[in-house]
């Protein structure tokens, strides 16, 4: 067993979708502990679908982006990414998947992706189920966490959801053994989402906040709390996923 803190040499490949959804505090973590992070463009990712999908006990992580697992036959390479995450589920690889990654995750499990009735943009905490009360997510009861999404899943039989919102009933599910799915951003970073603006100001006028600077004045004052945390999840998650 590796713990926390010690020198692994590992690599973590992250599925990148846009930019400014990058790996955030995850990235940040696993590089302090001696992995190294690489990325590879959702685009390009049909070049080399064979080497994400053998990575063995390494990590693969697929992040978020504005598209839809829907989209298919307007952008194939989201039908690798599927293909990818249902062969990392037969073998149990260690896999994580946010946002719209979670929604990839869901759908190579055999759950479905549906609309919300309106996009969950803002920051709450999460409320824990049973199950999730004795897994990683722990470690963010009480914090508030970022939600930008307008999708939901609903889970395969015999799959627990481990947290829920207001807006969102399985904002984190566990499929077999190692792959985790996580429908919020527990990886951002108040600075980084300042280039989330510039991406998404459309997003904010169109939604309760109006304007950047409101939900700007919001991240500044929880999204600090969200980081102090932020390792310590990250580490419950790689001992949950059977890394550490």
């Amino acid at each position: 067993m590796i713990e926390p803190g010690l020198e692994v040499r590992r690599t973590a490949a992250f599925i990148r979708h846009v930019h400014h959804e990058d790996g955030g505090t995850l990235a940040a973590f696993l590089q302090s502990i001696g992995w190294t992070i690489r990325y590879v463009e959702a685009p390009s990712v049909h070049n080399e679908p064979e080497r994400l999908a053998s990575l063995g006990s390494d990590l693969l992580v697929v992040l978020g982006g504005a598209i839809s697992t829907k989209d298919q036959s307007q952008f194939p390479f989201i039908t690798v990414e599927i293909d990818i995450l249902k062969q990392r589920l037969k073998s149990d690889l260690p896999t994580v998947g946010i946002c719209l990654g979670a929604q990839l995750l869901a759908t190579a499990a055999g759950g479905s992706v549906e609309s919300l009735k309106c996009p969950e943009i803002g920051w709450e905490a999460l409320t824990l189920t049973a199950a999730g009360r004795g897994s990683p997510l722990e470690a963010l009861e009480g914090v508030s966490v970022l939600h930008w999404h307008g999708e939901f899943v609903t889970l395969p039989n015999q799959t627990q959801s481990l947290a829920s919102t207001s807006l969102c009933q399985n904002q984190a599910f566990m499929f077999g053994k190692a792959c985790l799915g996580l429908q919020f951003h527990p990886e951002v970073t108040t600075f980084g989402l300042e280039s989330w603006y510039i991406a998404n100001m459309a997003d904010l006028e169109a939604s309760e906040w109006r304007c950047v600077n409101s939900f700007r004045e919001l991240s500044e004052r929880l999204g600090p709390h969200l980081e102090a945390r932020a390792p310590i999840f990250w580490a419950r998650v790689m001992t949950a996923l059977g890394i550490f």
